[in-house]
């Protein structure tokens, strides 16, 4: 099932549940370009009303190669060809 994720902040929440759905091996995720209140602002179609769906079961299948953990990133950062993205801020 196709995902879209959405928030009221800026993106960042979104931002973060695309990533941890793709971690759990969901590869059918998006995020709204420009957040909703551009999506409003757009005057695309929103519901106002509840939205009831059959609960299904999700099986997650982890993918661990997509988390570094601290050790591989205090190699990756010694040899001066990594860069690490922060929340939008570039860490050098």
């Amino acid at each position: 099932m196709q995902v879209v994720a959405y928030d009221a902040t800026g993106g960042a929440f979104a931002a973060r549940l695309w990533w941890m759905l793709r971690w759990m091996g969901h590869e059918a995720v998006a995020v709204i370009d420009g957040g909703y209140a551009k999506w409003v602002a757009e005057e695309r179609h929103v519901r106002t009303d509840d939205e009831f769906r059959t609960p299904v079961e999700y099986i997650p299948s982890l993918r661990p190669e997509r988390v570094v953990s601290l050790a591989d990133a205090e190699r990756l950062s010694a040899d001066g060809q990594t860069l690490f993205v922060d929340g939008g801020r570039l860490l050098l």
